[in-house]
């Protein structure tokens, strides 16, 4: 296998255990940073992933194709690694560094959480 094809586990059928297949290494652009994973949680998510949909509510469901969720895909979304490859618009990052990848695109400032309670999004209307 070439140095830009890795192998890795996805899910390539919803019920299904993860399966390996190769997957080209991205070049990073612009600002973008590739790492070498060293270590990856797996989350509720993921669970709803390998289901095939997310429990809603009620009974209702939502399926991965109506949320356009495409197989393969490769679970875990907390990511910890080393970077190996920066793009040339990159800032105060550099090769070899270890970087904790912040997994949420949405919410950028939440309210503190008491000391041992845990983080639930507060239920907004």
């Amino acid at each position: 296998m070439s140095e830009d094809v890795k192998t890795g586990w996805a899910l390539v059928k919803t019920g299904e255990p993860l399966a390996p297949i190769e997957a080209a290494v991205p070049i990073p652009k612009g600002s973008e940073v590739l790492l070498k994973t060293t270590f990856c949680g797996v989350c509720h998510t993921d669970l709803h992933f390998q289901d095939g949909y997310y429990q809603l509510g009620g009974g209702k469901r939502l399926s991965l194709a109506e949320r356009g969720v495409k197989l393969p895909l490769m679970p875990g979304h907390e990511t910890v690694g080393r970077v190996v490859a920066v793009g040339p618009d990159a800032k105060a990052v550099k090769v070899g560094d270890h970087r904790l990848v912040y997994p949420w695109g949405g919410v950028r400032a939440l309210p503190p959480m008491p000391l041992g309670e845990r983080s639930h999004m507060p239920r907004t209307q």
